[in-house]
């Protein structure tokens, strides 16, 4: 606003805030311009949608009309733009209108119609069958809140206060970073990960198969490492800790760790809250056992990690000089790798052991971690409504959630202290009862036997 008056949509600030498809306000924004290319689930074709037009202006977000995410590239008036909109519950569902200088246009609409005004277009949006406007179902939370009664605050110690934080001596103790062993760590993934490799080349074929399952938990390794980094836990020193977190894990792993840190921080300000980057991956749970194969299929399939890989790809073409950078950053260490394969004189090495993998077990892997830390649950200010805590087996702990990634809710209590400490807070919080039996679930099957849990 100035003054009194609302800001024209070309008076308004480009707004670049990552935001989910459930954040899309359902009325227009008129404070600010949401530019596509900050809604994380973007498809191709809206990023593209404005390259044909003067000035290739980048799509800007209007309103949604009923179930149907409306977008326009170019000026309102008096000039080329394009509007563009997809179904909120299939992306992949989507129309055009070409509106020309004259007011003219043209464009077909749900129906099937064709239509030459913006108007015609707009109301076959608004009357089509698919989903009516009171339909459009809000993400689901809080499906798996646990029960009150193993809520109940924790006994204070010497060690945690009531509500799980560590008393300021302990807390100091916590959150010292172990800088050499750290080091060692990010070695010793370098170390697994070649040996697979080379195991898998001098075997044969008939080791592949286990070989990309266990490249797809190196990938695991290479994320855990990466969000310490990001956490700026990694190393004591900021610069180590940021040149190996981008440079050594983040970007071989496909990983702008800079971006990742920014969405993330605002994942810890407030589970659950607007700023929440990962709501349409944890709501809704528990989710029917179809629902749940029919989201593993897609990863394990690789229809995820493409989807994903496509989108991040795109971001060349973004407005922001730094997102065009550091994705040119992520493609040159990409092409490393594939000259390191091609030179050791096995050039299918980095599409079947690195590619292939990321694109389909890590997804599984990622998918069922994810939602065993916070599907299902809510906002609020007692952490333990918003994080789950799964108890910790070896096996786990090898494959799914390595360097103690899977003490979750010990993390969110207090995000920092380094990953090496994370099991000496999870046994105070248990000590303290602020963790309870009834609370924890025993293993990750359990978790996801009850996520999936309606039937």
């Amino acid at each position: 606003m100035v003054g009194d008056r609302a800001l024209r949509y070309d008076e308004r600030p480009p707004d670049h805030t990552p935001i989910h498809t459930a954040n899309l306000p359902a009325t227009p924004v008129r404070d600010r311009n949401i530019v596509a290319t900050a809604w994380i689930e973007a498809p191709t074709e809206l990023l593209a949608l404005g390259r044909d037009l003067p000035g290739e202006p980048v799509a800007e977000y209007k309103r949604r009309i009923g179930p149907w995410l409306l977008w326009r590239s170019g000026p309102a008036t008096d000039a080329d733009a394009r509007y563009w909109v997809a179904h909120t519950d299939d992306l992949l569902r989507q129309f055009t209108f070409r509106l020309f200088p004259d007011g003219s246009g043209e464009g077909v609409g749900p129906s099937g119609t064709r239509h030459d005004r913006f108007r015609s277009w707009k109301e076959d949006l608004r009357d089509s069958k698919s989903v009516a406007v009171t339909d459009v179902a809000a993400p689901r939370l809080g499906g798996m809140v646990p029960l009150a009664d193993v809520l109940s605050p924790g006994r204070v110690t010497d060690e945690v206060l009531a509500d799980g934080r560590a008393t300021p001596a302990v807390r100091e103790s916590l959150r010292r970073i172990p800088s050499w062993r750290n080091a060692l760590s990010v070695v010793s993934v370098y170390t697994q990960t070649a040996v697979v490799v080379v195991a898998a080349v001098w075997l044969g074929p008939w080791s592949w198969i286990p070989a990309v399952v266990l490249m797809g938990r190196a990938h695991a390794q290479f994320a855990s490492l990466m969000h310490e980094a990001a956490h700026r836990l990694l190393f004591c020193n900021k610069a180590a800790n940021d040149f190996v977190g981008r440079w050594l894990i983040g970007y071989p792993a496909f990983t702008n760790t800079d971006a990742y840190r920014r969405v993330h921080m605002a994942h810890h300000r407030h589970e659950f809250g607007p700023d929440e980057p990962d709501i349409p991956l944890y709501a809704n749970y528990p989710i029917s056992t179809a629902s749940f194969r029919r989201k593993l299929l897609r990863d394990a399939t690789g229809r995820t990690g493409l989807r994903l890989l496509r989108d991040q790809f795109m971001g060349i073409t973004s407005p922001m000089a730094i997102v065009r950078r550091t994705l040119l950053k992520i493609l040159a260490v990409q092409a490393v790798l594939i000259a390191g394969s091609i030179v050791a004189g096995y050039w299918w090495v980095y599409p079947l052991f690195w590619l292939l993998p990321y694109l389909t077990v890590w997804r599984v892997i990622n998918r069922l971690r994810s939602i065993a830390e916070h599907g299902g649950l809510m906002a609020s200010s007692d952490r333990r409504v918003a994080t789950h805590s799964v108890a910790q087996h070896p096996l786990a702990q090898f494959f799914l959630v390595p360097f103690n990634i899977g003490f979750h809710l010990a993390h969110h209590v207090d995000a920092g202290v380094p990953f090496r400490n994370l099991p000496r807070y999870h046994r105070l919080l248990r000590e303290s009862r602020y963790v309870s039996p009834g609370y924890e679930y025993a293993s990750y099957p359990a978790i996801w036997r009850t996520l999936r849990g309606s039937g």
